[in-house]
């Protein structure tokens, strides 16, 4: 059959590009996966919290759409990775402590509405339901319980908190995950890893495609493949555009912070948090005692509505950070979040490095109507051989590989 001797370069090894990647080498292709980074999995895909979104944190998208995108795509992640890699992955070691919602006092959803979009959430899984299923290796009965109140002496400062609502949702402790991956994709003998080296251009050529690019001592070079799928995060829009398909819609680019941190002494009770609706933050608490941590205000820096971010935001997405925007970043999440949870106080800082989030929308998620509160208009598009991949979220990337390979066969 054709597809099993056409070449195909996967810009971008990501998470959405190693899925890719994993999932074109299962189906019999030949694959080259190009990063500029010196491996797979080093980038924007480490460097966040690691949630595998269950839908929850868009219940203020007016289209009510991105809520079942994300449970579908959620409930899909594990089962493909697995399928593509051979052999079942030790899901219990990386899954999170499960997620509680916190409702704000100044939330922009009010708790009515918020119990609403949940309990449909809910609904939506329970009637999809089977034994098979595996969310990380579990089967949850169900997705979410009743908003309860906060009272005095509770993790939460009644001050800041009126309710939380606890979820099965679970995010993945990414140093270890990340890890394992990258393991297996650079020791697959099906997979072409080309690694340290910055795509600069791609070129329709006859029956195919050249890119072009240089690597990190300036050296430049050049590979060919008949079909090319970008799956670059920050760097997709610019790679569109060079080929003539320009965003059509305002789009914005974040750089966005976080903190890795243990906790200098033991909290009982104490879940992985999500504040809501609005510019707040998150805890996640993972089994290794790396910890991540979040503060909106104190953590998302710099934004921009340009097509690509500038080149002084690379250095904090390699994990290199300054002195003063680690202190700064360390004492925002101090303030900020361990205001609404005290004893984040507590917090022994161990890095702090940065990701880039891309969606549409020209405003940042304090605004109601931002664009940011719904990621359903993403995925797979297909140009004549050329295919660009909008992930949208980190918990989409193998469903969306899956959609791949059915449009290239």
């Amino acid at each position: 059959m054709k597809h099993r001797t056409t070449r195909v370069a996967v810009l971008g090894a990501g998470l959405q590009g190693s899925s890719v990647a994993l999932a074109l080498a299962h189906a019999g292709y030949a694959v080259t996966l190009l990063d500029r980074a010196p491996g797979p999995l080093y980038r924007s895909s480490l460097r966040n919290e690691g949630k595998i979104h269950l839908g929850f944190v868009y219940c203020n998208d007016p289209d009510r759409k991105t809520p079942p995108l994300m449970l579908r795509c959620a409930l899909e992640f594990a089962p493909l990775l697995e399928r593509w890699l051979g052999h079942a992955l030790p899901w219990a070691e990386w899954r999170s402590a499960p997620f509680q919602y916190a409702l704000m006092r100044e939330s922009m959803v009010n708790l009515f509405d918020i119990q609403q979009a949940f309990h449909r959430l809910d609904a939506d899984y329970r009637a999809m339901r089977d034994s098979s299923m595996s969310y990380l290796g579990v089967n949850p009965d169900r997705l979410c319980g009743e908003a309860i109140p906060v009272l005095e002496g509770s993790h939460f400062s009644c001050a800041r908190v009126s309710h939380t609502i606890t979820t099965s949702e679970l995010a993945l402790d990414l140093t270890p995950f990340c890890a394992a991956v990258r393991q297996i994709l650079i020791h697959d003998q099906r997979i072409d890893g080309r690694y340290g080296v910055d795509v600069r251009e791609v070129k329709r050529r006859h029956g195919g495609f050249e890119i072009c690019g240089h690597t990190r001592d300036g050296a430049q070079w050049t590979t060919e493949a008949e079909v090319v799928v970008n799956c670059l995060w920050e760097g997709r829009l610019l790679v569109d555009d060079m080929l003539g398909y320009a965003p059509s819609r305002p789009h914005l680019h974040r750089l966005k912070y976080r903190l890795i941190g243990s906790m200098k002494k033991s909290v009982p009770g104490l879940m992985s948090c999500t504040l809501i609706l609005g510019a707040f933050g998150d805890l996640v608490l993972n089994k290794s005692g790396r910890h991540y941590f979040s503060w909106h205000p104190g953590c998302m820096l710099e934004s921009t509505n340009r097509i690509a971010p500038p080149d002084s935001w690379q250095a904090a997405c390699d994990g290199v950070v300054t002195d003063e925007i680690r202190q700064k970043v360390t004492a925002a999440i101090m303030h900020g979040l361990g205001d609404v949870i005290p004893s984040v106080t507590s917090v022994q800082p161990l890095a702090v490095d940065a990701g880039v989030i891309c969606a549409w929308g020209e405003t940042d998620i304090v605004d109601p109507s931002s664009g940011l509160h719904r990621r359903h208009d993403i995925g797979v598009h297909e140009h004549d051989g050329y295919y660009s991949i909008d992930s949208g979220k980190f918990t989409c990337a193998p469903a969306f590989a899956r959609d791949l390979v059915q449009l290239l066969k």
